[in-house]
């Protein structure tokens, strides 16, 4: 126990990056929840990582399985805020430590708010492999399920 209290007091501070220079992608078996709280099924999730230039970097998301979606966007980070910027979906987050909090707006009437926690991150400026995620998917103002799991980085 003293041994994790030491790491979490030391990595806490880490900001929430991505490794946004080197392409690769975060994947993994995430479990779909429905607003009723039942299990909907698994839903196989990646996030693949373009980089574009020094500020930017395209994200191409990927659900597929119980719910099946995929949307591109250009991240850009500035500082602890984020900004996603289309082609298919908009939308910003704020960095608290190694946790986003992100709301994407997608092109119909569906959007997220979430948390990504990268689990594994120590000081320095790379990111971590291990990100958890939780996403709740609204479809308007109405909750229509959560998404969660974790997903490993491999670079391409």
């Amino acid at each position: 126990m003293s041994e994790h209290l030491a790491a979490e007091t030391r990595n806490g501070p880490v900001p929430y990056i991505l490794p946004t220079k080197q392409a690769g992608a975060y994947s993994g078996r995430c479990e779909l929840w429905g607003a009723d709280q039942k299990l909907i099924g698994p839903v196989d999730v990646t996030i693949a990582l373009t980089p574009i230039d020094l500020l930017r970097t395209r994200l191409t998301v990927t659900w597929s399985g119980a719910l099946d979606r995929s949307y591109t966007v250009d991240w850009r980070r500035d500082g602890f805020r984020s900004f996603y910027e289309g082609p298919e979906a908009w939308g910003n987050a704020i960095a608290f430590g190694r946790a986003n909090y992100a709301t994407v707006h997608f092109t119909d009437v569906v959007k997220i708010t979430g948390r990504e926690f990268m689990l594994d991150a120590t000081p320095g400026m790379g990111a971590g492999t291990e990100l958890a995620v939780a996403y709740r998917i609204h479809d308007g103002a109405t909750l229509a399920g959560i998404l969660h799991g974790s997903l490993t980085w491999s670079a391409a």
